[in-house]
């Protein structure tokens, strides 16, 4: 009885202490055996009481850190991820209540900013797959003038193996140039476009700069146009002008002077035409060598010209194009020498090498004084054969050397020698087709000797 009786008091005060908390009432009736149980046995009856305390203290706890206190660390840690930048795909789980209420409205709003993350980082490589098709260098920056992206042509041109992003460079740092970082302080400080010419002095380049604001949000894209080549052509089209307006003016002003000579009555003193007439057909001559030099030069560059590389024998060649030039050299009153040997091995080339060694000849010819000499030789090395074109004549300065096989380029500034500046050019075009080489040695004033090598028919 008095077992019995003990549980019963102990199983009440447990009811007693639970339900409370869940919103129930405990209601209690007790008999006079009851009462002088708790009476005769208090300390036994407190010892249970702070027992059950405690129990139902961690497991209310318990029960705190698994629905709140544990989802709210879980949602503090996803934000401070968020906040540096981590990305986070796996949800949190929710219960039913308001915790549950609140993580629910952070899951949706972390699945909207994940979806629209994921849509700018496709827009972003989709904008760096069309950057990098730009064969200019395009950079997007900020207000305070740090690249957040660049494209391959600018980390080529600007020899950029780091990542933009971790060293958070500014633009200064990458092109190395003031005038383009003024153009960018300009554009920021306008907010609207600013462009101009740049001889950028790291690399020996003119190029053009054009900063654009992008949109509100302070970014700006950069275009740098590499306009070197452009101003090139532009330079050798100015010589071109320039050479051919005088090459073409003095043999024309030629001819027509001695026409009206002959017009007006020399045509029939036997002592003045036959000269005259002589001398038209020289100046004619000239001018179809300039004509012919432009449509060979034009039909070389533009691959309508065929060069093919077969067996060829340079020895008769070279006999074929003396033919041609001892008439010129005669009346230059310049000798010329062929210790070339009579037979050499063949060599890979066609019919277009005779019109190289015209143009080396007829160059020496040029600037030979008379009484001068060219000397044509040939040596056999190894699986090529070269030829030299030596002259006595005024040789060439050192700083026209690197330039001399350039379209249009005379280093005779005084264009006493005449000619468009083409042959030159023409020969290392033909040259370099064979798979051959072309190059130069001279002193000023003691005469130059041009070489090229072509390659064996084995």
């Amino acid at each position: 009885m008095r077992n019995r009786l003990f549980w019963l008091i102990l199983t009440t005060i447990v009811i007693a202490a639970l339900l409370p908390p869940l919103g129930l009432a405990v209601y209690i009736t007790s008999s006079q055996n009851a009462k002088d149980f708790f009476i005769n046995n208090t300390g036994t009856v407190l010892t249970i009481c702070i027992f059950a305390a405690a129990a139902i203290a961690i497991l209310g706890a318990l029960l705190l850190w698994i629905k709140i206190i544990r989802p709210i660390k879980r949602l503090a840690g996803i934000i401070n991820s968020l906040h540096n930048g981590e990305t986070v795909s796996k949800p949190i789980k929710t219960a039913r209540n308001e915790i549950g209420g609140l993580i629910s409205a952070f899951n949706r709003l972390h699945n909207q900013n994940q979806i629209q993350l994921n849509l700018s980082i496709k827009e972003r490589d989709r904008l760096s797959v069309m950057l990098s098709y730009i064969n200019d260098s395009i950079f997007i920056i900020d207000e305070n003038r740090r690249v957040l992206m660049m494209n391959k042509t600018a980390e080529t041109q600007f020899q950029m193996r780091d990542t933009v992003h971790e060293n958070n460079k500014t633009l200064i740092r990458i092109v190395r140039d003031y005038e383009i970082d003024n153009l960018v302080k300009k554009c920021i400080a306008e907010n609207r476009q600013q462009t101009g010419f740049v001889e950028l002095q790291s690399q020996n380049k003119i190029i053009s700069v054009s900063i654009m604001p992008l949109s509100e949000e302070k970014r700006f894209i950069v275009r740098i146009q590499d306009h070197t080549e452009l101003k090139k052509l532009q330079t050798v089209r100015q010589d071109f002008v320039a050479n051919i307006s005088h090459e073409l003016r003095t043999p024309v002003a030629s001819v027509k002077a001695l026409a009206e000579t002959l017009h007006d009555g020399a045509i029939n003193d036997p002592n003045i035409a036959p000269d005259f007439l002589g001398r038209i057909v020289i100046e004619t001559d000239k001018l179809s060598q300039m004509i012919e030099e432009l449509g060979d030069l034009s039909k070389i560059e533009s691959g309508n010209i065929a060069i093919e590389r077969k067996p060829t024998d340079l020895a008769k060649i070279i006999n074929r194009a003396m033919e041609r030039l001892t008439a010129q050299a005669e009346r230059a009153g310049v000798r010329i020498e062929i210790q070339s040997a009579h037979v050499l091995p063949p060599v890979l080339a066609d019919h277009h090498i005779e019109q190289v060694i015209i143009n080396l000849v007829h160059n020496a010819i040029k600037f030979t004084a008379a009484g001068g000499k060219i000397i044509i030789a040939s040596t056999v090395q190894d699986n090529s054969v070269t030829i030299s074109v030596t002259d006595t004549g005024i040789g060439i300065a050192e700083e026209d050397i690197p330039r001399i096989f350039e379209r249009f380029y005379k280093a005779d500034k005084s264009r006493s020698g005449g000619g468009t500046g083409l042959g030159l050019s023409i020969a290392k075009h033909i040259i370099s087709a064979y798979g051959g080489m072309i190059w130069v040695k001279s002193i000023e004033g003691k005469g130059a000797t041009f070489y090229f090598s072509l390659p064996m028919a084995i």
